[in-house]
């Protein structure tokens, strides 16, 4: 009788650690599905970004901001972003005419948080956003503030 209850009490414990295992291996799967994307973002080295994004308009993705790379000969107008070197980032609007009233530059610095750009303005304030997509010619991001 002891053989039978103690046979019985060890096929109970490994019947209960094999669903445990199963339990975590599905855990572990679904969190580095979901989550582990967008945390492994590794830093960008900052010669990627370095140079003036020009916003394209994208019907698609009305909540990203997409920006395409600014070639050095290139006659490009509009809301940019500048990656200069040392971290340092320039946000503004340009207008072919010099005569536009949106006109502006501000400077900055700004840093990577995992895959997060983080714009400080100074007294413009400090912009986030998510890196969605980058590429040599194009730059997908998301407003997270």
């Amino acid at each position: 009788m002891k053989k039978q209850h103690l046979l019985f009490a060890l096929l109970f414990l490994m019947a209960s650690a094999l669903q445990l295992q199963a339990q975590k291996s599905f855990s572990s799967a679904i969190f580095q599905k979901h989550f582990l994307p967008s945390l492994a973002v590794e830093a960008l080295p900052t010669a990627k970004l370095e140079g003036r994004w020009i916003r394209t308009h994208n019907e698609a993705a009305k909540d990203l901001l997409t920006y395409t790379r600014k070639k050095d000969n290139e006659m490009r107008w509009g809301n940019y972003l500048e990656f200069l070197p040392q971290n340092e980032v320039a946000k503004g609007y340009s207008a072919p005419c010099g005569n536009d009233t949106n006109i502006h530059r501000y400077s900055g610095s700004y840093k990577f948080q995992f895959n997060t750009i983080m714009i400080d303005l100074g007294p413009k304030g400090t912009l986030s956003y998510r890196i969605i997509e980058q590429t040599a010619d194009q730059l997908v991001l998301q407003p997270l503030n």
